[in-house]
């Protein structure tokens, strides 16, 4: 059942509201809380109705058409919050409402703030466990003419109150880091019994330790990319960059069963080896966010549905994991579009740092063992080939161990590609050999340059900038492989000004507005290459050319297996 969730409840607010400015968002919240209640009734096998939260968006509507096939439901149409909550009241799904203050602290969504208020935290972590929808005090009304009892007032209190007094009754399998300004994934929290933080602080930490290693943390944190990702990562987990995604509980419903379209893969007996050019791969960053690739990835012109895809080579993050399990539609549709000259792979398994992997835990290969054997599993299901991920430091000691753990348990895949975090190509282009399961050296490729704006570090630049380097081969490798970062802005120049392509940091909006990111700035890199020199090929293809390069007679072999595997099938 769908709902717009502002419906008729206007007629439900006092004359005198503080928050009325906040309605739309408050009634957001109460929609969560009241589909995560139908999720856990469906999980529960008590009810077979969902709610799906409406959005305009091309992505979302696609989804929906897509999960619908997928699992045959009625379509019961747009309902009222107001008659979803007596629906699910008359099942026994709701047994009553917690209350919270509305957080008013100065700043956006996702900011460092003074005085945040988290009680919308607290009465989430508590709606799964008591069976409550979330009202704001100033909405509490609703729920009184409702004839719903108040079962909790989250007023006043932080989530150490939470952990203190309602710690054993909690999922100890996934944690949502949530803004308690924001509604979104409130529902994933309830029908999971979910802990719900903010802040990298004492009780993020303190949550943490507490969950079993390895677990997916839900939503998004504020501060600083590294130190949050650093914080549950140390402790042997990853993040899902899920803090704007809208409707898993449904999009996700019985996805280990979903039928999944596999990615269409490099045949290494097809590539012309005698091509004697210098191999050059690009690959657009930060695939690892499942918000972005549910929301505004696959329909969007800077991005999949770019003009210019799939007229070069070109290789794509994206979490194939992630989305088989929680929005398989959206994984189908990329397999479904993908062109032949793009490749995909698979970026982590999450959005965590291997060298850094359950550093705070004993024995902390262990865990990151388990996470490389869940991730094995997905990589089978999906067909994706080649494994790339982010460290803090490509070639420290903790790396090289991870790199040798993945060869070992990651199975079928063809090489793996190590970005830094900064400088994405802080590894120069450096290749390290470790042996897969069955005993064949496999490579992990650290990237040679970054396409980035305002990049002041060597081998890192604009589109202009990195096409002069691959075309002096200035890190004397043989082989380019160019991360390009997702958000960067760049100006279209006539010329090879690399300077000029560089937007101002302090750009104005029609600036911005007119500047370019996405695969046009990489069409400009490719359009500025001699390609009398340099081959563009699909990351999975570089692999290929330099497993032939440098293991020639094992490749060769591999190759042989490979053939002989496909034609007996």
């Amino acid at each position: 059942m769908k709902t717009n969730y502002m419906g008729d409840l206007g007629s439900e607010l006092p004359d005198k509201m503080e928050n009325k400015k906040h309605f739309g968002n408050l009634m957001h919240i109460l929609a969560q809380s009241v589909s995560g209640l139908a999720a856990k009734g469906v999980n529960q096998g008590k009810t077979d109705e969902m709610i799906w939260i409406q959005k305009r968006s091309s992505d979302y509507q696609k989804w929906f058409k897509m999960t619908k096939e997928r699992l045959g439901f009625e379509d019961k149409g747009v309902h009222s919050l107001t008659s979803l909550i007596k629906r699910f009241k008359k099942q026994g799904l709701i047994e009553g409402y917690i209350v919270y203050s509305y957080d008013d602290s100065k700043g956006g969504a996702y900011t460092e703030r003074e005085d945040i208020d988290s009680s919308l935290n607290v009465a989430t972590t508590l709606a799964g466990i008591r069976n409550a929808i979330l009202l704001e005090e100033n909405v509490e009304v609703i729920g009184r003419r409702l004839g719903l009892k108040r079962l909790f007032d989250a007023r006043g209190k932080t989530m150490d109150w939470c952990y203190d007094n309602v710690l054993g009754e909690l999922n100890r399998n996934a944690l949502l880091t949530v803004d308690p300004k924001v509604g979104y994934n409130r529902a994933v929290a309830i029908a999971n019994r979910c802990a719900c933080v903010y802040g990298i602080n004492d009780i993020t930490a303190k949550f943490s330790e507490w969950l079993n290693p390895p677990s997916p943390v839900f939503g998004w944190n504020c501060g600083g990319e590294a130190e949050q990702t650093g914080l549950v990562t140390e402790y042997g987990h990853f993040q899902t960059a899920t803090n704007w995604a809208l409707n898993l509980p449904l999009l996700s419903a019985d996805s280990e069963n979903a039928e999944l379209r596999r990615i269409k893969a490099v045949e290494p007996s097809d590539i012309n080896y005698n091509d004697n050019r210098r191999p050059a791969a690009f690959i657009m960053s930060d695939g690892d966010n499942l918000q972005w690739i549910t929301g505004k990835f696959c329909m969007d012109r800077r991005y999949w549905a770019n003009p210019y895809h799939g007229g070069f080579p070109m290789g794509w993050t994206i979490c194939p994991g992630h989305l088989s399990q929680l929005c398989p539609a959206a994984f189908n549709y990329l397999s479904d579009t993908q062109p032949k000259n793009s490749g995909l792979m698979e970026y982590g398994g999450g959005y965590y740092y291997p060298d850094l992997f359950a550093k705070k835990r004993e024995n902390r290969l262990k865990y990151l063992e388990m996470h490389a054997e869940r991730i094995s599993h997905y990589l089978n299901r999906t067909g994706i080939k080649v494994f790339s991920f982010i460290c803090k430091d490509v070639d420290s000691p903790e790396a090289l161990e991870a790199y040798s753990l993945y060869a070992k348990k990651l199975k079928g895949i063809y090489g793996m590609i190590a970005v830094q975090y900064y400088p994405y190509n802080g590894g120069d282009g450096e290749i390290f050999w470790y042996k897969n399961s069955e005993g064949t050296e496999i490579p992990v490729i650290t990237a040679t340059h970054s396409i980035w704006n305002n990049a002041r570090w060597e081998g890192g630049g604009t589109p202009a900038k990195i096409a002069r380097l691959i075309n002096e081969d200035s890190t004397d490798t043989g082989f380019s492989i160019v991360s390009s970062h997702a958000w960067s802005k760049f100006n279209k120049i006539p010329d090879n000004d690399q300077e000029a392509e560089n937007v101002p940091k302090e750009a104005s909006k029609k600036q911005l507005k007119n500047a370019e990111s996405g695969l046009t700035p990489v069409k400009w890199c490719v359009d500025r290459l001699n390609h009398k020199d340099v081959h563009v090929v699909t990351p999975e293809e570089l692999i290929w050319r330099v497993r032939m390069e440098k293991r020639p007679e094992q490749t060769e072999e591999v190759i042989n297996r490979l053939q002989k595997k496909y034609s007996e099938r």
